[in-house]
C-alpha cells in the first residue's frame, strides 16, 4: 500500500508539474498576443508596416507610393494621411490629404467583393495624364498593372468587385492633360482641364477590372480656366479604357 501510495503522489506530482508548464505556456503565448496586439495598434507602428508592405507591393507594378500616416482602429474604420501615389514617370498622379473607411469586418471581404461602408476623401487630388506605355493614361496602366499583376489569376465566374456604398469628396480636385491634343482656349476644353474646389457625394461605387462605376448624387466644382461654376450635378458615371460616360 505504501509503494502504490508513493507511485500516486509522484503521480500527482508530475500532472502538477505538466499542468504548471502548461498553464506558463499558454500564460506567455496570451502575454504575447497582447503585447504584439498593443504594439501593432499603435499608429506609428502601423504606418512603418502598411509602408512596408506597399512598397513591395507596388515594385511589382512600377508605381511608388508614399504614406505619411495610419491609424487601423480594431473592427470598423481606418484613417490614413498623406497618402501619395506616383505613375511610371514619376509624376504625382494620386494624392489624398485625409481618408476615412468604415467597414463592417464579418462583411468586409466576401467571394464576390471588397466592401466598405463609407469613404470620406478631404483634400483628394487625381492627375489624369496621358504619359503611359503605349500613349494610355496613367491611371489606365495603373489599373491594369494592379489586374495583371497583383490580382491571383484563379478561374472564377465573376471577378471580385471593390465596392464603397457611399463616397464624400471635400475640397478635391481633378486634373486631366492630354499632350496629344491641342489646348482650346476660347471654351472649355475636354482634354485639358483642371476641377478645383470638388465637393460631391458618390453612390453605389463599384470598381472592377477595367470599369470604374457609380451614381452622383451631388457634385459642385469650378473649371479653373474657364471659370465655369458648377453649383449642383447629378448623374451616372461609367469609365473603361474605351470611354468615360456621364448619363
Amino acid at each position: 500500500h505504501k509503494e502504490l501510495t508513493k507511485k500516486k503522489t509522484k503521480v500527482q506530482v508530475i500532472k502538477k508539474r505538466v499542468l504548471g508548464i502548461g498553464l506558463k505556456i499558454a500564460l506567455f503565448f496570451l502575454l504575447l498576443l497582447f503585447f504584439t496586439t498593443v504594439i501593432i495598434s499603435i499608429p506609428a507602428i502601423q504606418t512603418r508596416i502598411i509602408n512596408r508592405l506597399s512598397d513591395s507591393v507596388f515594385e511589382k507594378i512600377n508605381h511608388n507610393v508614399d504614406l505619411e500616416y495610419i491609424n487601423i482602429r480594431w473592427f470598423d474604420t481606418i484613417l490614413i494621411r498623406g497618402l501619395l501615389v506616383y505613375d511610371t514617370e514619376n509624376e504625382k498622379m494620386i494624392e489624398v490629404d485625409q481618408l476615412i473607411l468604415d467597414f463592417k469586418l464579418r462583411q468586409l471581404i466576401t467571394e464576390s467583393s471588397i466592401n466598405f461602408d463609407k469613404a470620406i476623401l478631404h483634400g483628394a487630388s487625381v492627375n489624369m495624364l496621358k504619359n503611359g506605355p503605349d500613349g494610355i493614361f496613367n491611371l489606365n496602366f495603373f489599373i491594369d498593372e494592379i489586374k495583371d499583376k497583383l490580382i491571383k489569376k484563379k478561374p472564377r465566374k465573376d471577378p471580385r468587385v471593390f465596392i464603397t456604398d457611399k463616397i464624400i469628396l471635400t475640397e478635391s480636385r481633378f486634373h486631366m492633360y492630354r499632350d496629344d491634343k491641342e489646348i482650346i482656349t476660347h471654351r472649355f476644353d475636354q482634354y485639358h482641364f483642371t476641377l478645383q474646389d470638388l465637393d460631391a457625394n458618390l453612390l453605389d461605387f463599384a470598381l472592377e477590372p477595367g470599369i470604374i462605376d457609380f451614381n452622383v448624387t451631388e457634385l459642385q466644382c469650378v473649371d479653373s480656366a474657364t471659370g465655369l461654376d458648377v453649383k449642383y450635378l447629378k448623374t451616372k458615371f461609367k469609365y473603361t479604357r474605351q470611354s468615360m460616360v456621364f448619363q
